[in-house]
């Protein structure tokens, strides 16, 4: 197969789904403070054997595959993340308590944080010192904590250990995490796919999103974007008994009724083709080929139910990306003075943000800013710590329930220089916003 693909100019990408092979080994998965099994399956990344033995693989796969020149790339351990949770073996407590010096806080349950409103004494303002002890630990729990970055990074040295400088990496959906530094580890890219609907602009959004964990990750990672060729029908076009008494049909119902995942319009894969070659991305993929060409033999959940999908795309490909793809690579992303944060003090304490979905009120916040014409650039917590917010002369702070002191600080200085805070009613009290967008005005 190898060598038919290097014949037709095709290069392989291998999937090493390490991380959901191993899931079928009981001794491995995380277990909570019980010392019980959580209800989905994800390994405990920490055992000590486990980082050598991800190298060897990598290192095995290189040397057997590394020898054809159409072996060109490999995907990282996909969609391991979603299912991660706080682990609470003997050596999981042990590498906090080197790190640190203190043990797993008490209140810290589970993985998408704790609720300001169940924590006794939290300050009035909102505002958290930036040393806070429940912070510190979910901080290291998504940066290292959980062992991902470190395993995925593991892979990755492996595969590149036999010499191939031109074998690439990549890791997704890799902003389905709150907003800090890291996620994917030392792959060389980071994507993410997503689904077109409802608004193909919405794909921005995560694209936006990976600039801005790939700006905290190794020199040299880039990004990718990835639009889903499938669509969830329970979501786009339900079947009657679904939507209810008066509920439209489609043509296909009679003749494809087990439809679970149907094919993109062609017109949204057309302005989610725009919206994401529109930002500096090196690579774009799609996802779902049953569904963009008629493979019935096949058997496969995803069907080919839009014929004019694949026409749409190879239109694309002859006239955009063939001729333009390789000075739209090189072409630097223009200057935003627009930032839009997401905080992860707000996720941890306030359970806010996308994780990579684009929903909720930060998504539809961001969809308001393109609908008024701006290219807004996501920032963190860590941007704003590090490099300020010099250059921007609008900052959006929507979700923004919680914030750290060194923010405040830095968001106070910016207002006091000129700057405008655009916020919601939900807004951490320490920020007055100069302009204010509930989240109710637009439902």
């Amino acid at each position: 197969m190898l060598d038919e693909a290097l014949v037709n100019d095709l290069g392989i990408v291998i999937s090493l789904g390490l991380g959901h092979w191993l899931e079928n080994k009981p001794e491995l998965l995380r277990h909570d403070r019980d010392g019980k099994p959580y209800e989905r399956p994800n390994i405990c990344c920490n055992f000590p054997e486990l980082a050598p033995f991800a190298q060897n693989v990598g290192a095995s796969v290189a040397q057997t595959f590394g020898a054809f020149p159409a072996f060109s790339a490999a995907l990282i351990n996909t969609e391991v993340r979603d299912g991660t949770q706080l682990c609470f073996h003997d050596h999981d407590r042990e590498l906090y308590r080197a790190k640190t010096g203190k043990d797993i806080p008490d209140a810290a349950t589970r993985k998408n944080g704790v609720s300001f409103t169940g924590i006794e004494g939290f300050p009035p303002s909102r505002v958290l010192p930036d040393d806070d002890d429940l912070l510190q630990f979910f901080r290291w729990f998504w940066r290292e904590g959980d062992g991902w970055n470190g395993f995925h990074s593991a892979i990755n040295n492996g595969l590149k250990s036999t010499g191939r400088s031109d074998l690439w990496t990549f890791f997704d959906p890799a902003v389905r995490v709150p907003a800090l530094w890291g996620s994917g580890g030392n792959v060389d890219f980071l994507s993410h796919w997503t689904y077109s609907y409802p608004d193909p602009i919405r794909i921005g959004l995560t694209a936006d999103e990976l600039f801005a964990m790939a700006k905290g990750g190794p020199e040299g990672q880039d990004v990718m974007k990835m639009t889903q060729i499938i669509w969830y029908r329970s979501q786009t076009a339900p079947l009657p008994e679904a939507a209810g008494p008066a509920g439209a049909t489609s043509p296909w119902e009679d003749r494809d009724p087990d439809a679970n995942y149907i094919t993109i319009a062609p017109m949204h894969l057309k302005e989610a083709f725009w919206t994401k070659v529109a930002r500096p991305v090196k690579g774009i993929m799609y996802h779902g080929w049953q569904s963009l060409v008629d493979c019935e033999e096949q058997h496969s959940s995803y069907r080919y139910t839009h014929p004019e999908t694949k026409h749409e795309l190879r239109r694309l490909v002859d006239t955009v990306v063939e001729p333009l793809g390789p000075s739209l690579v090189q072409i630097p992303d223009r200057p935003s003075d627009v930032a839009f944060l997401e905080s992860f003090a707000s996720q941890t304490f306030a359970r806010k943000g996308t994780w990579g979905w684009n929903g909720g009120w930060a998504g539809d916040a961001y969809l308001i800013l393109h609908y008024a014409g701006l290219q807004p650039q996501v920032i963190y917590d860590e941007t704003v710590q590090r490099k300020g917010l010099d250059g921007f002369r609008v900052l959006v702070l929507v979700d923004c329930d919680v914030l750290l002191r060194s923010v405040v600080d830095k968001i106070r200085a910016f207002q006091a220089a000129g700057g405008i805070v655009v916020g919601d009613e939900n807004l951490c009290p320490a920020i007055q916003p100069d302009i204010l967008d509930p989240d109710d005005t637009y439902q």
